[in-house]
């Protein structure tokens, strides 16, 4: 994501960390590790490293690049029809819908 020329500042990494994502609400102001721990210059960045970053509201702790097990999901019970329906449709040649 980042190259060695570009870590020289802070500043200039979350310029380009907030080009590369485009948020929604701004630029990146902070950068976290996927733990909480706010990261203070491009020192603290590892090659592959995961990281978190925040705008101008606060780190809030989460999943961060795990796979959470998607929710189960719950089966409707089929719909069962009687095979001898004894009732016609309302709707038949001679009670067609009405022409538009």
């Amino acid at each position: 994501l980042l190259k060695s020329r570009e870590m020289k500042s802070f500043e200039t990494v979350l310029s380009i960390i907030s080009f590369k994502i485009r948020l929604v609400e701004g630029a990146v102001r902070k950068l976290y590790t996927v733990d909480g721990t706010l990261l203070g210059g491009p020192d603290e960045i590892t090659d592959g490293g995961h990281y978190v970053a925040c705008g101008h509201r606060r780190f809030m702790p989460g999943l961060y690049g795990e796979n959470p097990q998607p929710p189960k999901l719950h089966k409707l019970p089929a719909i069962k029809r009687n095979r001898y329906v004894s009732q016609q449709s309302p709707r038949t040649q001679s009670n067609p819908l009405p022409a538009i």
